[in-house]
């Protein structure tokens, strides 16, 4: 049975896989948050990453080390990838993580400093959809805990040196700083089914 199983996840695969560039790679798996930024939702051919090992070492500051590895093992090479569906892997209809459970989020101050690893082309583009508006309503949350301050810093430095109108990023966060506190006090004063219909109103998620 699970040798069957084997076969037809590997068919399953080989039907999906598309050659990937970095480029594809960032508008399909990083931009879109579909996965890759978490270490165990990955599955790499150690011929395709052993050149990019010590880049991990080298931004283990940033929080996401191994999507280094991978953003600059794309870097001007491309790669047969393909995504296996979670259906092979986890049992449907299983309990969600508790409300109060820790969130994963493009919010943590390192996930930007991964900018560098881009071709030039892209790099831009990659800061520019982090800071957008939405991205940034975490900021104010994550900004007070101590240890990731310090990267906060980092951030918004790196953020000043390589974006126009850096100005407007500022807008944005004053507007957080100011909002946040109201946001966060409703999201513990309303109830649960309230809450999903003002998100299903307005097509957002938290």
């Amino acid at each position: 049975i699970f040798k069957g199983k084997a076969n037809r996840i590997g068919a399953d695969y080989r039907q999906a896989a598309s050659q990937w560039s970095q480029k594809y790679f960032y508008d399909n798996n990083i931009k879109t948050a579909d996965g890759a930024g978490l270490i165990s939702n990955v599955i790499y051919r150690s011929e395709f990453i052993k050149e990019s090992i010590s880049i991990g070492f080298q931004n283990i500051y940033t929080c996401f080390a191994h999507l280094s590895i991978l953003i600059h093992s794309f870097k001007n090479k491309t790669a047969m990838v393909g995504n296996i569906g979670s259906y092979h892997f986890f049992i449907p209809n299983t309990n969600l993580l508790p409300e109060n459970s820790a969130g994963y989020s493009k919010s943590y101050f390192g996930f930007v400093l991964l900018g560098e690893l881009f071709e030039e082309n892209l790099k831009k583009r990659f800061i520019k959809d982090y800071t957008n508006f939405w991205n940034l309503r975490h900021w104010y949350i994550k900004r007070r805990d101590k240890i990731a301050f310090q990267n906060c810093i980092y951030a918004e430095n790196y953020i000043n040196k390589n974006i126009n109108f850096f100005n407007f990023f500022r807008s944005k966060l004053f507007f957080w700083y100011l909002f946040t506190p109201v946001l966060e006090f409703l999201k513990h004063k309303i109830s649960r089914d309230n809450k999903d219909k003002i998100l299903k109103l307005f097509k957002v998620r938290f």
